[in-house]
């Protein structure tokens, strides 16, 4: 993930989120995985409209290792985390 389960994992500390990371994938329950994608203005977009901004978007998963089901999925449109067929903890939503 380029980095980001540094602050990832910094961040679960921080909120003390009940968990334990593990290095080793067979030991762990459920596996974060994440995408993200930069793309900076076309000449048209810069030229006709000004605009020089650089988008970017991400996503994130949570799958349950052992039943292959996506817990939660996080969309590139920023939208609030969704359960896929399977409710998060309740430790992880916010209070």
């Amino acid at each position: 993930m380029d980095g980001f389960e540094t602050y990832l994992a910094a961040a679960f500390r921080k909120k003390e989120v009940p968990l334990t990371i593990v290095t080793d994938r067979d030991s762990a329950d459920f596996e974060i995985s994440g995408s993200h994608e930069t793309k900076n203005a076309g000449w048209a977009k810069t030229i006709f409209m000004g605009d020089a901004r650089t988008t970017a978007s991400a996503s994130m998963q949570v799958v349950n290792l052992k039943t292959k089901v996506v817990a939660m999925l996080i969309h590139p449109t920023g939208a609030a985390p969704t359960a896929v067929k399977e409710a998060p903890p309740k430790s992880w939503q916010n209070s």
